[in-house]
């Protein structure tokens, strides 16, 4: 057992909990709740990218093949809820507070609200692993139930909050499975973390560091065998992620860009595949484009600007997440530059006293 784990006092989530933390799981949940839900429907017409995550489920319902600098999983979940919802809209305008038509936004606004809510139980459990008596851990979870951004993502047709869950639910289990004793229940715990960080990184790429925290956690434990079952199921979720995808598309055919006349790049031709023995050419072709749209500068161009990955840390980065049709009127997401300061300080700080 390692020193970090032995000074956590890390415990099996399975034996040390008790009738006190349904009670705080029940608070943190009916407060997420209650921020996530009301007036969930208001506005009806796109907040930040929904219109991006709103075409996206549109072509795949229609079998319109296409490309993103981005990996698929959230689109063909959208897609698929979406496409039990029947409805005529062939196209929304790629702008925020573009009408949604009748294009089903609902329902998917409601699946982020619940991993909106997933999001400050798994931090609540993360804190009981590691040792932390349920008025402690509770911190964490209230503090992410209530904070601003979390329940703005939470009410949008976006998949940041799924990503956030799933990658969480990942580093939870995986330091379950740290200082689990049987071996059954540290297979299980790295099949079901590997599963969930493939998940959260075939939504987005940031979920890597995720995925390097759990890993992290594991090797620290020493245990090697699970790190390696936790990566090579996340690596067969992603890859799945991927072939869910282009089975959209039974016929293959080459794809429409989403950012017009970035794909091919350097004379690339992408082409989705026709049969399932062209799905691993597929896959590669298609990430050798994504990793050269998402390094151009062609392409950096014809997003919101990014903020320099160092203002994040510190709360400095702003988000533009909506403008009237006008131009008069804009909603903008600041961080505290205090809190997230003193947040930065204390986790350096933990991390200097956890080793």
């Amino acid at each position: 057992m390692s020193t970090f784990f032995a000074r956590t006092s890390l415990r099996s989530l399975s034996t040390s909990w008790n009738a006190k933390d349904l009670f705080f799981i029940g608070v943190i949940a009916l407060l997420s709740l209650l921020l996530r839900l009301p007036s969930i429907a208001e506005p009806s017409r796109a907040v930040f990218d929904e219109a991006i995550y709103a075409n996206n489920a549109i072509r795949i319902v229609e079998g319109v093949p296409w490309i993103d600098p981005h990996p698929y999983f959230a689109r063909s979940l959208f897609a698929t809820i979406a496409g039990e919802f029947p409805f005529q809209t062939t196209a929304i305008e790629w702008r925020t507070n573009a009408p949604f038509e009748d294009f089903p936004y609902l329902p998917l606004r409601f699946l982020m609200a619940f991993f909106g809510t997933l999001l400050p139980v798994l931090l609540y459990a993360i804190g009981r692993g590691l040792g932390l008596a349920p008025p402690w851990a509770s911190v964490a979870g209230v503090l992410a139930a209530i904070e601003p951004g979390f329940v703005i993502f939470s009410r949008i047709m976006v998949p940041d909050m799924m990503l956030l869950a799933f990658g969480f639910a990942g580093i939870a289990l995986a330091l379950a499975g740290a200082e689990a004793t049987d071996r059954r229940v540290r297979i299980a715990c790295a099949v079901l973390a590997g599963a969930c960080f493939g998940a959260a990184i075939a939504t987005k790429w940031t979920a890597l560091g995720l995925l390097a925290t759990g890993i992290f956690a594991l090797l620290l434990a020493r245990r090697f065998v699970s790190a390696a079952g936790v990566a090579a199921t996340a690596l067969g979720v992603y890859v799945a992620a991927f072939v869910w995808f282009f089975s959209a598309f039974p016929m293959g055919g080459h794809p429409e860009p989403v950012v017009t006349s970035l794909f091919p790049k350097n004379g690339m031709e992408i082409m989705l595949p026709g049969d399932r023995s062209q799905t691993l050419q597929a896959i590669f072709d298609l990430h050798t484009a994504m990793f050269l749209i998402n390094d151009s500068d062609d392409y950096t161009r014809t997003i919101a600007p990014s903020p320099h990955p160092l203002t994040w840390s510190l709360g400095l980065a702003k988000l533009p997440l909506w403008l009237s049709d006008d131009g008069t009127r804009q909603i903008t997401l600041a961080g505290n530059p205090i809190l997230w300061t003193l947040a930065l300080i204390a986790f350096l700080l933990a991390l200097v006293a956890a080793g």
